[in-house]
């Protein structure tokens, strides 16, 4: 493709008078620079693409779009550009022939649920006869393959993600479901995207080491409805405190207001008539569903929440009530998220989940509870990340000291930060009157095998942080590491023994 049509994709980017080369990919990483490739030179959070230039240039780039000037070599065509990452974005976008120009492409933002919700919409619509893809944390699903391709992060960088959103046209889906992260969207991964549908589910304390604080928190989720049509759709939970920010930054026509509070205004809500660890039984009003009851194989209040944004999706996408009912009967959780995991002599109940945040853990506690019989107990394991926001460490000890009977504290991911610190910052928030509750172990996986086998007949353990993820970041290493399987060994050693 000639550098000229390239440019011509991008706003306030001009081909500069001269050679007009073609173009043999493009990039922003130094090391995948070929002979007549275009490297961007994008200031990232850590390294600056910049000072890899005269790398890419002995690799044989062709041309260099920049945010300064630079010495180069002649033949060389040097693009100087305001904003490296947007013209990524746009570029990456040209360069796959807009892909999403041939997908209706729905965005999922918010602290909580945005796995969950786009597992949900992607089997809703499968179930109503639209081939769809998938983008997220648990991994990517072009429709080449049926099998779920694991992810390096939530929202890829924009060469990966339009090469599989063109994936998925070549397949002949007809729709994409993707988890659109803050830092994605602070960082214009998806400016160039044509969305369909924005759905917002929640905002709630995480990742403040990156965005500082709340209000550039919800800055970024709210980009996501600013890169929204006139003809497009905005979903957003009004539940939640942040949700006037994200109907403000969109020009939609079209919104939906999904609630489970009954909050005046919504056009889609749930009444929950029943709840155990299996499911939750509901009450569906608007936009087409009368009051229709059903029962969900989900758990938990927060899931009737992701069930509701899920079924407005479907909805905003041309589904019927009558093809939406029979599969909401249906629906699966994504890996990781209250996942069983089985117990040989069916005496106790495990759980792994992803709750990684105050308010998730909060959120599958009170999901659990009804689970627990009478005189039983309910524990939970967790840690909290290294080198990730600190704030949330005694926020999320307070959580689990309230809602919980029995609290391990350990390990999930320490990266380059002392796992003794990061626990002690967790205990530093427990209450002084549950410190009897609560034990800590540094390493993850004595920490699961010691929370078995405290465990009694009928008690309930969730195993809280990692989910889906088979491994631990020690240090700047990846280890495997797999809390089902650890689980499933501790069960096992459980039952031999006869605990």
């Amino acid at each position: 493709m000639r550098l000229s049509r390239l440019l011509s994709e991008v706003p306030g980017i001009q081909l500069p008078a001269g050679d007009d080369p073609v173009i043999q990919g493009v990039t922003d990483d130094s090391r995948k620079v070929g002979e007549g490739w275009l490297f961007v030179a994008r200031r990232g959070q850590n390294v600056d693409g910049h000072q890899y230039i005269p790398s890419v240039l002995a690799a044989g780039a062709s041309a260099l779009l920049v945010e300064e000037a630079v010495e180069t070599r002649k033949g060389v065509v040097t693009i100087l550009a305001e904003d490296a990452s947007v013209a990524l974005a746009h570029l990456c976008e040209a360069w796959c022939e807009h892909p999403t120009r041939e997908l209706d492409l729905v965005g999922v933002t918010g602290t909580n649920g945005k796995t969950t919700v786009t597992w949900l919409i992607h089997q809703l619509v499968r179930h109503g006869g639209i081939e769809s893809g998938l983008v997220g944390t648990v991994g990517n699903q072009t429709g080449r393959l049926p099998a779920i391709q694991p992810a390096t992060m939530t929202t890829p960088p924009a060469p990966e993600l339009s090469a599989l959103l063109a994936d998925m046209v070549d397949a002949r889906c007809k729709a994409c479901l993707m988890e659109v992260s803050s830092h994605a969207l602070d960082q214009r991964r998806v400016d160039a995207l044509q969305f369909s549908v924005a759905i917002f589910t929640n905002l709630t304390g995480d990742h403040l080491d990156y965005h500082h604080d709340m209000a550039n928190y919800a800055a970024a989720k709210a980009r996501l409805f600013e890169l929204l049509d006139e003809d497009g759709t905005a979903i957003v939970n009004i539940d939640d405190q942040a949700a006037e920010i994200m109907i403000d930054a969109t020009r939609a026509k079209n919104l939906i207001r999904v609630s489970t509070q009954s909050a005046p205004g919504a056009d889609l809500s749930a009444e929950v008539r029943s709840e155990h660890a299996d499911g939750t039984e509901i009450a569906i009003t608007g936009l087409g569903f009368d009051g229709a009851v059903v029962t969900v194989p989900l758990p938990g209040r927060h899931n009737v929440q992701n069930v509701l944004c899920s079924v407005a999706a479907a909805r905003g996408l041309g589904l019927t009530p009558d093809q939406i009912l029979p599969a909401l009967r249906v629906l699966r959780a994504p890996p990781g998220r209250l996942e069983p995991v089985e117990d040989p002599v069916d005496e106790v109940k495990v759980f792994v989940d992803y709750a990684h945040t105050d308010d998730a853990l909060c959120q599958v506690l009170t999901a659990m509870r009804p689970a627990v019989p009478n005189g039983a107990r309910l524990h939970v394991l967790f840690g909290c990340g290294g080198d990730r926001d600190r704030s949330k460490r005694p926020r999320m000890a307070q959580v689990a000291a309230t809602l919980a009977d029995r609290v391990m504290v350990t390990s999930d991911n320490p990266r380059t930060e002392d796992p003794e610190t990061i626990i002690q910052d967790i205990l530093n928030g427990i209450p002084e009157s549950a410190l009897a509750q609560v034990d800590h172990e540094v390493e993850r996986g004595r920490a699961i095998r010691r929370a078995v086998g405290m465990m009694k007949q009928h008690d309930v353990l969730i195993v809280a942080g990692k989910g889906h993820e088979d491994y631990q970041i020690l240090g700047t290493h990846r280890i495997a590491f797999d809390d089902r399987s650890h689980v499933a060994e501790a069960l096992r050693y459980r039952s031999e023994e006869g605990c």
